[in-house]
């Protein structure tokens, strides 16, 4: 599908929220777009950003993806049902898709490229579905083109990088507050459970590693924890080792353990400790960063805004203006690209790694509260580099911390279960289930 030079290119959009009202704000004096139709939920809801002149809003998505007069469906709705069905329906019917839906594209990438295979002529472009305002998918499909990629380490949600950073710079805020704070802000949604839980962050690190790696990878087998458990103390902690604490998306290409030369790739998220060392642990607020570790450049970081409107509003618009260009000038279509090759492709993934880990305990002041923790950690072969405490202001709630040395994520969750489950008999000391995070150089 092209346009004469000159003529206006045809958007349907999909989705008109935060994102949507973004992407429209920005373009509303361009020449070379036109918004035909919006297709929204509810038409008469009142919007911050006015309806373009001449652009219908309807309900009906197939009036978008099967009409003649659009060329492009931008869809900026969010989730993996009705989204699919829409890109995919667009596809079929000739038209460019432009997305920001990391968890569509992380659970049906592959789909959707087998679709785009079949209609050669259309695009699939997602810049904006991960890490907001950075060009990250550019990167991996351009820039590392040709590129060995090893692993990738980010802060890929601006939501609870600036919960954890307001939490750090004023120990007397509480989550809660925090959060609520975030929502006012317009960082974080109403129910920001994908933010604060960390599956929206995961859905970006399963996308990188697919096109790095070339893993298909299921999000439900990634172990997940988010920032919900996090407290003061814990940043407190932190700080006396010289560390800061960063909700991390972490993927690692390794030899296989049975000798066979085979490529896997272990995959986390979760809140971390980070030395203040590290580029990774100076980055805050709202700020995305991403750690790319490859044969050829060697370390390098991405680092961008990655929450708010305009920051995501500004990467599907340059998916939108490239299109423009592309489709006035009758270039044929493609997805953004994977960077890995064939000789590099992952055969599998697993989410038990190795690492020192931090945990931390609220307990009623005890004789023999460490001494007993200590042991059920021995009778696991886990071993304690040091323990942390800040001075006791409330005997009935006093807070410690462990440091381990290396062991795997499987053991440190047997010990915890096995701690969580004896508070109401051998560890009735604890007060509540103990937090752990890995501790990362």
């Amino acid at each position: 599908m092209s346009q004469p030079l000159g003529q206006p290119v045809n958007i349907g959009l999909v989705g008109f929220g935060t994102v949507g009202g973004g992407v429209v704000d920005l373009l509303k004096t361009n020449p070379n777009v036109a918004f035909k139709r919006i297709i929204v939920k509810s038409p008469s809801k009142k919007r911050d950003v006015d309806i373009p002149k001449g652009c219908q809003v309807v309900t009906d998505w197939k009036s978008v993806v099967e009409s003649n007069d659009v060329d492009v469906v931008v869809e900026v709705m969010g989730g993996t049902g009705l989204a699919k069905d829409i890109v995919m329906t667009a596809m079929q019917n000739g038209k460019h898709v432009v997305t920001a839906n990391k968890a569509l594209l992380s659970k049906h990438l592959d789909d959707l490229v087998k679709v785009q295979k079949e209609h050669p002529k259309v695009y699939l472009l997602y810049e904006a579905a991960v890490c907001g305002g950075i060009p990250i998918i550019n990167v991996f499909s351009r820039s590392m083109a040709w590129d060995d990629v090893s692993k990738i380490v980010g802060i890929m949600n601006g939501t609870t990088n600036f919960i954890m950073t307001e939490m750090e710079e004023d120990p007397s805020k509480k989550y809660e507050a925090v959060l609520a704070d975030a929502q006012n802000r317009g960082y974080a949604e109403a129910d920001p459970s994908a933010d604060v839980e960390g599956w929206d962050a995961r859905s970006k690190l399963c996308l990188l590693a697919k096109l790095a790696f070339g893993l298909t990878i299921d999000e439900d087998k990634v172990y997940c924890q988010g920032i919900s458990r996090i407290k003061a103390i814990d940043f407190t902690y932190a700080k006396m080792v010289g560390h800061t604490i960063k909700l991390l998306g972490v993927a690692e290409k390794r030899l296989a353990d049975d000798g066979s030369g085979a490529q896997v790739v272990n995959i986390f998220l979760s809140p971390c400790m980070v030395s203040l060392s590290n580029p990774i642990g100076r980055v805050n607020g709202v700020t995305n960063v991403v750690e790319v570790t490859s044969h050829n450049l060697g370390q390098s970081y991405y680092i961008g805004p990655g929450a708010g409107r305009y920051p995501t509003a500004n990467s599907v618009v340059s998916d939108i203006l490239d299109l423009t260009y592309r489709i006035q000038n009758a270039a044929d279509g493609a997805v953004a690209p994977p960077c890995f090759t064939t000789e590099k492709v992952a055969t599998n993934y697993e989410s038990d790694f190795k690492a020192d880990f931090y945990l931390r305990f609220i307990v009623d002041d005890k004789v023999g509260v460490i001494h007993k923790v200590s042991g059920l950690m021995a009778q696991f072969g886990v071993s304690i580099f040091s323990i942390l405490q800040a001075p006791i202001t409330n005997p009935k709630q006093v807070p410690f911390a462990i440091i381990t040395e290396s062991c795997r994520l499987s053991t440190i969750r047997q010990v915890c279960k096995k701690l969580a489950d004896g508070r109401r008999g051998e560890f009735d000391f604890l007060l509540e289930d103990p937090f752990f995070a890995p501790y990362l150089g």
